[in-house]
């Protein structure tokens, strides 16, 4: 489908077929471009303030991500963090938010704590009212220790540089990594079949003391567990869409596009085809063990090098998270989320749905949002 945002003054091509998907991404170049939010953009803009990993195009793009990729992006380097999320999983269960900071920064902000810290819970605020507020917005017509390693990679890496990018891995971490965590707990409480099954594999890899500590060792090997994240993503997948510039005249689906053309790839409603998967609505994880899937069909992180850097981090999180949840609680059935709304992410207007009672006590429910 071709159709004229508002406040925009060329097409974007709507793509909702796989095979769309991957004809676009092979045609994105070394070097991708994708449209930016305007309000976003002019705020950096406007205060002087670097565009930074996510909203940077072209070489300086490229400059950025070479800095950033090595410390966090392979597998291996993200599980040497594990230790890091260890002490925030003992905090209730907004632990994403600390772990999350704790990678970035180097050390916790403490908004978990019996007196929380203003400034970290200001942060917090502050990147929920980023996302609401960004979705509005796009349909009005005017607006037409990690850190560390990051600066001995890279000796022109400045601090505006540096607090920005900050500011990008700060809000995928604190939001969307807390969001697909919610969206997975309220699905295992749904599931409780796939929720045994996912305690059966954490009992054997890391043993039933619910203090246990995570590393990298056991990480490598679950297995259940990440079909669990796969499949949950799929269902509720909170970046639904992406967008590209292609960098070069290309044929998808048959139609000739020309180099520049802006294409919007609508992920979950792709992620939610019968044509790709069987019963699309059913949370389940075990059929990520076939082989046949299309490669094209569930992009939760996108793909190619312009991929969300913060991937590797952010399933290491809720992997250590779910382990140590399951090790102690119940998750009990709730309701599926009716309020699901757009805003930039996918999201519920209120709290998400989901319950607990400790595997020891099963007379207490407690409901998180």
């Amino acid at each position: 489908m071709r159709a004229r945002l508002p406040g925009e003054s060329c097409d974007t091509v709507f793509v909702a077929d796989a095979d769309m998907v991957a004809e676009v991404l092979r045609a994105e170049g070394s070097i991708p471009k994708r449209k930016n939010a305007p309000t976003w953009e002019y705020y950096r803009n406007k205060n002087n303030v670097s565009m930074g990993l996510v909203f940077e195009d072209g070489d300086e793009w490229e400059r950025l991500r070479s800095a950033v990729q090595t410390p966090i992006f392979p597998p291996k380097n993200a599980h040497a963090y594990c230790p890091a999320v260890g002490p925030a999983t003992t905090q209730v269960m907004d632990v994403v938010e600390d772990a999350v900071t704790t990678i970035i920064l180097g050390q916790r902000l403490g908004a978990l704590d019996v007196e929380p810290n203003p400034l970290a819970l200001e942060m917090i605020r502050a990147v929920y009212a980023q996302i609401v507020t960004t979705g509005p917005v796009l349909l009005m017509p005017e607006f037409g220790s990690f850190l560390g390693q990051v600066l001995q990679r890279d000796a022109t890496i400045t601090r505006r540089d540096l607090l920005s990018t900050a500011v990008d891995l700060l809000l995928a971490g604190i939001d969307i990594t807390s969001r697909s965590l919610l969206s997975t707990m309220n699905l295992l409480g749904r599931y409780p079949n796939v929720q045994a099954k996912l305690r059966d594999e954490i009992y054997a890899v890391v043993g039933t003391d619910p203090n246990a500590q995570l590393d990298a060792s056991h990480l490598a090997k679950f297995k259940y567990l990440k079909n669990v994240l796969k499949e949950a993503s799929r269902v509720f997948m909170v970046v639904p869409i992406n967008t590209r510039f292609l960098a070069r005249d290309a044929v998808v689906g048959g139609y000739a596009l020309p180099q520049g053309t802006a294409v919007l790839l609508a992920s979950e409603t792709i992620a939610h085809s019968p044509k790709y998967f069987a019963d699309p609505e059913t949370f389940s994880p075990d059929r990520w063990d076939a082989k046949d899937i299309h490669p094209f069909a569930s992009l939760p992180f996108g793909l190619g090098s312009r991929m969300c850097v913060g991937r590797r981090v952010s399933e290491m999180e809720m992997t250590v998270i779910l382990a140590h949840l399951l090790g102690r609680f119940e998750i009990l059935p709730a309701p599926a989320p009716q309020d699901i709304i757009f805003n930039v992410l996918l999201s519920t207007a209120g709290p998400m749905p989901v319950k607990f009672r400790p595997l020891d006590a099963k007379s207490v429910a407690t409901t998180v949002s």
